[in-house]
């Protein structure tokens, strides 16, 4: 299984000590505005960014659960980044778990 798969499906990486593929995430995070290369994320982006993964409607709960998961405190801008997502993707999967959609 592919991290990225592995993220997708579990909200984790397999092998959280490689540090390659959380500065992927790092790296995308900042291409789509969602983090500046300041290590700052903006929840507000993270719905419009999102938007293709939901036929492009931009959906209010991802800047919701994004809210929840932007305030990190680590100062490593790639573990920040795969946290914020580790955070988001979990907080979805038990969303779409709890209410079966």
């Amino acid at each position: 299984m592919t991290y990225r798969d592995a993220l997708n499906k579990s909200g984790s990486f397999h092998d959280e000590t490689d540090k390659k593929p959380k500065c992927y995430i790092r790296c995308v995070l900042e291409n789509a505005g969602i983090m500046s290369s300041d290590g700052i994320i903006d929840p507000k982006r993270v719905p419009v960014a999102f938007a293709s993964q939901h036929n492009g409607e931009v959906l209010v709960k991802d800047e919701i659960i994004a809210s929840l998961c932007a305030d990190r405190k680590e100062k490593c801008h790639c573990e920040k980044a795969y946290n914020f997502m580790k955070c988001f993707i979990t907080t979805e999967i038990n969303y779409y778990d709890r209410d079966g959609k």
